[in-house]
């Protein structure tokens, strides 16, 4: 059923030229005219995906964290990227974590870490600019 339910919102959403003929059309129509979205969904796709990456350096740490939001259609919708620096000792000494909407920051803070074990310091950003380090915002 949830199939079923998918393919008719996708095919209201996305075909504009149907929306007049839906009242006549039967579901077997719909699934002919768009055998591509069925095939989307019986693959689990008809739902947002969200991927995880890390990259470590050199001592085996994690040194950037991202986590990106994307549509059925491979769109950005968001994305957020954590950036961390760690003491010669190795505990943690900042996290620079950035949040996009699509393609716009919206949100940036900083979280310092103390050594005596003092309680981490947030600031907080409040932004509204492109992404930017080569990344096409168009």
């Amino acid at each position: 059923m949830k199939i079923l339910i998918s393919i008719f919102i996708i095919l209201l959403l996305t075909t504009t030229s149907w929306a007049t003929d839906l009242k006549q059309a039967t579901l077997e129509q719909l699934v002919a005219e768009r055998p591509d979205l069925v095939a989307d969904i019986k693959a689990g796709k008809d739902e947002r995906g969200s991927t995880v990456s890390i990259v470590k350096d050199a001592q085996g740490r994690m040194s950037i964290w991202t986590e990106e939001t994307r549509d059925i259609k491979g769109n950005l919708i968001s994305k957020r990227i954590d950036r961390y620096s760690y003491y010669s000792t190795g505990s943690v000494n900042e996290i620079i974590q950035e949040k996009y909407k699509g393609k716009k920051l919206t949100s940036k803070r900083k979280i310092k870490h103390y050594r005596n074990g003092a309680q981490p310091v947030v600031k907080i950003e409040a932004v509204e600019t492109p992404i930017k380090n080569g990344i096409d915002i168009k």
